[in-house]
Protein backbone atom coordinates (compact mmCIF):
# COMPACT_ATOMS: atom_id res chain seq x y z
CA UNK A 1 0.00 0.00 0.00
CA UNK A 2 1.17 3.53 0.69
CA UNK A 3 3.01 5.66 3.22
CA UNK A 4 2.97 4.78 6.90
CA UNK A 5 3.20 7.23 9.78
CA UNK A 6 6.47 6.79 11.66
CA UNK A 7 6.53 9.72 14.07
CA UNK A 8 4.32 12.59 15.27
CA UNK A 9 5.46 15.64 17.22
CA UNK A 10 3.45 18.45 18.81
CA UNK A 11 4.83 21.71 20.24
CA UNK A 12 2.40 23.56 22.47
CA UNK A 13 2.85 27.33 22.38
CA UNK A 14 2.15 28.71 25.85
CA UNK A 15 4.52 31.68 25.80
CA UNK A 16 3.82 33.62 22.62
CA UNK A 17 6.55 32.03 20.50
CA UNK A 18 6.68 32.48 16.74
CA UNK A 19 5.80 29.76 14.22
CA UNK A 20 9.46 29.89 13.18
CA UNK A 21 10.34 28.62 16.67
CA UNK A 22 7.54 26.13 17.29
CA UNK A 23 7.51 24.78 13.72
CA UNK A 24 11.26 24.22 13.70
CA UNK A 25 11.02 22.51 17.10
CA UNK A 26 8.22 20.24 15.84
CA UNK A 27 10.37 19.18 12.87
CA UNK A 28 13.33 18.56 15.16
CA UNK A 29 11.32 16.52 17.67
CA UNK A 30 9.72 14.47 14.91
CA UNK A 31 13.16 13.42 13.67
CA UNK A 32 14.49 12.47 17.10
CA UNK A 33 15.05 8.76 17.60
CA UNK A 34 14.02 7.84 14.05
CA UNK A 35 16.56 5.83 12.02
CA UNK A 36 17.60 7.67 8.88
CA UNK A 37 19.28 6.52 5.70
CA UNK A 38 22.37 8.23 4.30
CA UNK A 39 20.27 10.99 2.69
CA UNK A 40 18.27 11.82 5.82
CA UNK A 41 14.90 13.53 5.27
CA UNK A 42 14.09 13.76 1.57
CA UNK A 43 11.12 16.15 1.54
CA UNK A 44 9.57 18.72 3.90
CA UNK A 45 6.18 20.30 3.19
CA UNK A 46 4.93 23.24 5.26
CA UNK A 47 1.15 23.72 5.38
CA UNK A 48 1.00 26.48 7.98
CA UNK A 49 -1.35 29.23 6.81
CA UNK A 50 -0.53 32.16 9.11
CA UNK A 51 3.27 32.53 9.41
CA UNK A 52 5.31 35.17 11.20
CA UNK A 53 4.89 38.72 9.87
CA UNK A 54 2.60 37.42 7.07
CA UNK A 55 5.74 36.11 5.33
CA UNK A 56 5.04 34.35 2.02
CA UNK A 57 8.43 34.35 0.29
CA UNK A 58 10.78 32.58 0.37
CA UNK A 59 9.02 29.30 1.18
CA UNK A 60 8.55 29.13 4.94
CA UNK A 61 9.47 25.44 4.81
CA UNK A 62 12.98 26.39 3.75
CA UNK A 63 13.24 28.75 6.73
CA UNK A 64 12.08 26.00 9.11
CA UNK A 65 14.66 23.72 7.52
CA UNK A 66 17.40 26.28 8.04
CA UNK A 67 16.39 27.05 11.62
CA UNK A 68 17.84 23.81 13.00
CA UNK A 69 20.82 23.06 15.24
CA UNK A 70 24.00 21.63 13.78
CA UNK A 71 23.07 18.13 14.95
CA UNK A 72 20.00 18.17 12.68
CA UNK A 73 21.58 19.85 9.64
CA UNK A 74 23.13 16.57 8.51
CA UNK A 75 19.69 14.94 8.35
CA UNK A 76 18.29 17.80 6.24
CA UNK A 77 21.25 18.64 4.03
CA UNK A 78 19.53 17.25 0.90
CA UNK A 79 15.93 17.95 1.93
CA UNK A 80 13.68 19.47 -0.74
CA UNK A 81 11.31 21.83 1.08
CA UNK A 82 8.31 23.83 -0.10
CA UNK A 83 4.99 25.31 1.07
CA UNK A 84 1.54 23.96 0.28
CA UNK A 85 -1.21 26.36 1.29
CA UNK A 86 -4.68 25.42 0.11
CA UNK A 87 -7.61 24.99 2.45
CA UNK A 88 -6.67 22.62 5.29
CA UNK A 89 -3.46 21.31 3.77
CA UNK A 90 -2.15 18.48 5.99
CA UNK A 91 -4.04 15.69 4.18
CA UNK A 92 -3.14 17.19 0.81
CA UNK A 93 0.53 17.25 1.82
CA UNK A 94 0.32 13.61 2.94
CA UNK A 95 -1.14 12.78 -0.48
CA UNK A 96 1.81 14.46 -2.21
CA UNK A 97 4.32 12.64 0.00
CA UNK A 98 2.50 9.35 -0.55
CA UNK A 99 2.84 9.75 -4.32
CA UNK A 100 6.58 10.41 -4.12
CA UNK A 101 7.06 7.45 -1.75
CA UNK A 102 5.07 5.02 -3.92
CA UNK A 103 7.02 6.09 -7.01
CA UNK A 104 10.32 5.49 -5.21
CA UNK A 105 11.47 9.10 -5.67
CA UNK A 106 11.91 9.58 -1.91
CA UNK A 107 12.32 7.31 1.11
CA UNK A 108 10.88 9.57 3.81
CA UNK A 109 9.02 12.84 3.99
CA UNK A 110 7.49 15.16 6.56
CA UNK A 111 4.60 17.61 6.77
CA UNK A 112 4.76 20.44 9.31
CA UNK A 113 1.93 22.82 10.19
CA UNK A 114 1.25 25.65 12.60
CA UNK A 115 0.39 29.32 12.95
CA UNK A 116 1.87 32.34 14.64
CA UNK A 117 0.42 33.23 18.02
CA UNK A 118 -2.11 36.10 17.66
CA UNK A 119 -0.87 39.51 18.80
CA UNK A 120 -3.33 41.83 20.53
CA UNK A 121 -4.35 44.68 18.24
CA UNK A 122 -2.68 43.27 15.12
CA UNK A 123 -5.53 41.08 13.96
CA UNK A 124 -9.29 41.05 13.59
CA UNK A 125 -11.15 37.78 14.36
CA UNK A 126 -7.84 35.87 14.46
CA UNK A 127 -8.31 33.54 17.41
CA UNK A 128 -6.18 30.54 16.48
CA UNK A 129 -3.66 29.09 18.92
CA UNK A 130 -0.03 29.05 17.87
CA UNK A 131 0.67 25.34 18.40
CA UNK A 132 2.65 23.41 15.78
CA UNK A 133 2.90 19.79 14.69
CA UNK A 134 4.85 17.54 12.34
CA UNK A 135 4.31 14.07 10.87
CA UNK A 136 7.07 11.83 9.47
CA UNK A 137 6.11 9.21 6.87
CA UNK A 138 7.91 6.51 4.91
CA UNK A 139 6.87 3.75 2.53
CA UNK A 140 4.97 0.89 4.18
CA UNK A 141 4.55 -2.76 3.37
CA UNK A 142 1.58 -4.64 1.97
CA UNK A 143 -1.84 -4.00 3.50
CA UNK A 144 -0.71 -1.03 5.57
CA UNK A 145 -0.55 2.72 5.26
CA UNK A 146 -2.57 5.09 3.08
CA UNK A 147 -4.80 3.33 0.56
CA UNK A 148 -6.63 6.26 -1.01
CA UNK A 149 -7.03 10.03 -1.11
CA UNK A 150 -9.86 12.23 -2.29
CA UNK A 151 -10.50 15.95 -2.67
CA UNK A 152 -13.68 17.89 -3.38
CA UNK A 153 -14.02 21.65 -3.88
CA UNK A 154 -17.35 23.44 -3.36
CA UNK A 155 -16.86 26.85 -5.03
CA UNK A 156 -20.42 27.95 -4.28
CA UNK A 157 -19.21 28.58 -0.72
CA UNK A 158 -15.97 30.35 -1.64
CA UNK A 159 -17.09 33.59 0.06
CA UNK A 160 -17.74 31.88 3.42
CA UNK A 161 -14.17 32.44 4.59
CA UNK A 162 -11.81 35.20 3.52
CA UNK A 163 -8.55 36.21 5.18
CA UNK A 164 -6.22 38.98 4.10
CA UNK A 165 -3.75 41.53 5.42
CA UNK A 166 -4.22 45.26 5.05
CA UNK A 167 -2.97 48.53 6.51
CA UNK A 168 -5.36 49.83 9.18
CA UNK A 169 -4.45 52.86 11.29
CA UNK A 170 -0.92 52.78 9.85
CA UNK A 171 -0.43 49.17 10.94
CA UNK A 172 -0.38 45.97 8.89
CA UNK A 173 -3.20 43.86 10.30
CA UNK A 174 -4.58 40.42 9.55
CA UNK A 175 -8.32 40.44 8.89
CA UNK A 176 -10.53 37.34 8.78
CA UNK A 177 -14.12 37.41 7.56
CA UNK A 178 -16.03 34.21 8.34
CA UNK A 179 -19.68 33.71 7.42
CA UNK A 180 -22.18 32.63 10.06
CA UNK A 181 -23.04 29.72 7.75
CA UNK A 182 -19.43 28.56 7.31
CA UNK A 183 -19.70 25.73 9.87
CA UNK A 184 -22.99 24.48 8.45
CA UNK A 185 -21.62 24.49 4.94
CA UNK A 186 -18.40 22.71 6.03
CA UNK A 187 -20.48 19.96 7.64
CA UNK A 188 -22.70 19.65 4.58
CA UNK A 189 -19.75 19.41 2.20
CA UNK A 190 -17.80 16.98 4.39
CA UNK A 191 -20.73 14.59 4.78
CA UNK A 192 -21.33 14.54 1.03
CA UNK A 193 -17.63 13.98 0.30
CA UNK A 194 -17.28 11.22 2.91
CA UNK A 195 -20.28 9.36 1.50
CA UNK A 196 -18.98 9.61 -2.07
CA UNK A 197 -15.44 8.62 -1.09
CA UNK A 198 -16.50 5.56 0.89
CA UNK A 199 -18.73 4.46 -1.97
CA UNK A 200 -15.85 4.89 -4.41
CA UNK A 201 -13.50 2.89 -2.17
CA UNK A 202 -16.10 0.20 -1.47
CA UNK A 203 -15.90 0.74 2.29
CA UNK A 204 -18.80 0.83 4.75
CA UNK A 205 -18.65 3.70 7.26
CA UNK A 206 -19.07 1.12 10.04
CA UNK A 207 -15.72 -0.38 9.00
CA UNK A 208 -13.91 2.84 9.97
CA UNK A 209 -12.43 2.37 13.44
CA UNK A 210 -11.30 5.95 13.94
CA UNK A 211 -11.88 9.38 12.39
CA UNK A 212 -9.13 12.00 12.57
CA UNK A 213 -10.48 15.42 11.67
CA UNK A 214 -9.40 19.01 11.37
CA UNK A 215 -10.47 21.12 14.36
CA UNK A 216 -11.64 24.17 12.46
CA UNK A 217 -14.22 25.63 12.28
CA UNK A 218 -15.25 25.32 15.91
CA UNK A 219 -17.91 22.62 16.22
CA UNK A 220 -16.92 20.67 13.09
CA UNK A 221 -15.26 17.74 14.84
CA UNK A 222 -18.03 17.61 17.45
CA UNK A 223 -20.60 17.19 14.69
CA UNK A 224 -18.58 14.34 13.16
CA UNK A 225 -18.49 12.71 16.58
CA UNK A 226 -22.26 13.00 16.80
CA UNK A 227 -22.65 11.62 13.28
CA UNK A 228 -20.21 8.70 13.46
CA UNK A 229 -19.94 8.01 17.20
CA UNK A 230 -17.91 9.67 19.94
CA UNK A 231 -15.91 6.48 20.50
CA UNK A 232 -14.54 6.82 16.96
CA UNK A 233 -13.44 10.44 17.08
CA UNK A 234 -10.86 12.29 19.14
CA UNK A 235 -12.04 15.70 20.31
CA UNK A 236 -9.71 18.46 21.45
CA UNK A 237 -11.00 21.03 23.92
CA UNK A 238 -9.53 24.53 24.06
CA UNK A 239 -10.90 28.03 24.48
CA UNK A 240 -9.25 29.13 21.27
CA UNK A 241 -9.39 27.40 17.92
CA UNK A 242 -6.88 25.00 16.39
CA UNK A 243 -6.23 25.73 12.73
CA UNK A 244 -3.28 24.61 10.60
CA UNK A 245 -1.98 21.99 13.06
CA UNK A 246 -5.41 20.86 14.31
CA UNK A 247 -5.48 17.57 12.43
CA UNK A 248 -1.94 16.68 13.55
CA UNK A 249 -2.89 17.42 17.15
CA UNK A 250 -5.94 15.16 16.85
CA UNK A 251 -3.73 12.46 15.33
CA UNK A 252 -1.25 12.72 18.19
CA UNK A 253 -4.06 12.51 20.76
CA UNK A 254 -5.46 9.45 18.99
CA UNK A 255 -2.05 7.79 18.99
CA UNK A 256 -1.73 8.37 22.73
CA UNK A 257 -5.26 7.14 23.44
CA UNK A 258 -4.83 4.08 21.22
CA UNK A 259 -1.26 3.31 22.26
CA UNK A 260 -2.18 -0.04 23.79
CA UNK A 261 -5.14 -0.78 21.52
CA UNK A 262 -5.49 -2.20 18.03
CA UNK A 263 -6.98 0.44 15.76
CA UNK A 264 -7.45 -0.80 12.21
CA UNK A 265 -8.84 1.45 9.50
CA UNK A 266 -8.65 5.22 9.95
CA UNK A 267 -10.27 8.01 7.95
CA UNK A 268 -8.68 11.46 7.81
CA UNK A 269 -11.17 14.30 7.26
CA UNK A 270 -10.05 17.87 6.74
CA UNK A 271 -12.04 20.89 5.67
CA UNK A 272 -10.99 24.42 4.86
CA UNK A 273 -11.82 27.53 2.84
CA UNK A 274 -12.91 27.01 -0.69
CA UNK A 275 -14.79 25.07 0.65
CA UNK A 276 -12.22 22.29 0.23
CA UNK A 277 -12.63 18.78 1.67
CA UNK A 278 -9.65 16.43 1.77
CA UNK A 279 -10.08 12.78 2.76
CA UNK A 280 -7.78 9.79 3.18
CA UNK A 281 -8.06 6.15 4.23
CA UNK A 282 -5.27 4.67 6.32
CA UNK A 283 -4.64 1.13 7.54
CA UNK A 284 -2.60 0.93 10.73
CA UNK A 285 0.33 -1.51 10.54
CA UNK A 286 -0.41 -4.81 12.28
Amino acid sequence: MGAIIKSIAIVMNRSGKSYMETGAEAVRNCLKGEPMGPDGLDMLINTGIYPDNHLQEPAFASLLQGNQPVAIHGLMEKTFSFDLQSGEGVVMALSVLNGFLESGKIERGMVVAGDVEPIQGQSNQFNYVGHSGAVLVEKGGRNEGFSGFHQDIYPQFIKDYHSYSNYVDNELKLIINQSDRYLDHCIQCAEESIENFLRKMGVDSKAIDLFISSQSPVGFSKHLAYQYGKHRLNLLHEEKEFYSAGLIMALKRARLDQENCETGQVMFVSVGPGITVNLALYQNPA
